[in-house]
């Protein structure tokens, strides 16, 4: 049976639970309610900021319910459903937020190339899945660290390796692993190393894996990203991106009439106006002056 301290640490953690639902709440009518973008966006940020607190009283949660010692768990159990609840009504109110703000970019995109309008999809995906690795990420590890402070305290500071926190670490670097994979597709798509489709082909796996993560007998396909071949595809994504330079370099250099080694000069710099720009060059003959020299000599008196 479990002991005073325990169940009189659940009853507290219980009762902050009530209290950040209700927070959560009041939050979540004040984003409806806003009369003003700025005001909806400080409030969204706050919404975000109860649902991290409430995850947080999850994870401990999570932990309880693996409790052999804890033989009434239908509270517990509750109180974990109705985050969890909150949780998906966060990801409805954080999805809208995205779809307007990218309906107004799409509006104004509507002109633009349609290659362009592809990549820009893609891009969209891929950060959106980036943010749901590294949310779980931030899951993982409070987990990780509630059950090492857990672990120490009834060993008495001893390390002991607990299969779970070793499993927990482990998902953490294959999503660390997804994290840069996909970090390195956004990369080829826009320097065209890869195609568009070859990327969108990707996009039903890795939902497929954060979704599934979690469920015990999920097996992940850990070659998923071979078929883009992606760190030959790097090379591709250098050159790619000095031809865009190159191209720069072009447009000042029509721009400003200037000839090529002074247009390779500012473009590695920023646009701001470059001083001498537009004055006369000095004859190519003109030896080099010492310092002060710029003044004219005075004519002698004949």
């Amino acid at each position: 049976m479990a002991s005073r301290k325990l169940m009189a640490e659940i009853e507290k953690l219980l009762k902050k639970v009530d209290e950040g639902v209700v927070i959560f709440e009041q939050i979540w009518d004040k984003v409806y309610s806003a009369t003003n973008a700025t005001q909806k966006e400080r409030y969204e940020g706050d919404l975000k900021k109860e649902i991290k607190k409430l995850q947080r009283l999850r994870d401990q949660i999570k932990t309880w319910q693996g409790d052999s010692s804890i033989k009434d768990k239908s509270r517990i159990d509750l109180a974990r459903k109705l985050i969890e609840e909150k949780m998906e009504k966060f990801k409805v109110c954080e999805k809208e937020t995205k779809t307007k703000a990218f309906s107004k970019e799409g509006l104004a995109q509507d002109r633009t190339d349609p290659k362009e309008r592809a990549k820009r999809e893609v891009g969209d995906w891929i950060t959106t899945l980036i943010g749901r690795l590294r949310d779980q990420m931030d899951e993982f590890e409070v987990e990780v660290e509630s059950l090492q402070t857990a672990a120490a305290s009834k060993k008495k500071g001893k390390a002991v390796e607990n299969p779970k926190v070793e499993a927990l670490k482990h998902r953490i670097e294959r999503h660390e692993h997804h994290v840069e994979m996909l970090e390195k597709v956004l990369r080829a798509v826009d320097n065209e190393a890869i195609s568009i489709e070859e990327a969108n082909d990707l996009q039903e796996q890795v939902e497929y894996y954060v979704d599934n993560i979690q469920e015990p007998d999920y097996m992940e396909d850990e070659e998923m990203y071979d078929h883009l071949d992606l760190e030959r595809a790097m090379p591709t994504v250098a050159i790619n991106s000095l031809a865009k330079k190159a191209d720069e370099k072009d447009e000042i250099a029509e721009q400003l009439n200037l000839d090529d080694k002074e247009a390779t000069k500012l473009s590695k710099v920023s646009p701001a106006k470059p001083s001498g720009v537009g004055a006369s060059p000095p004859p190519a003959s003109s030896p080099t002056k010492s310092k002060g020299a710029g003044a004219t000599s005075p004519k002698k008196s004949t």
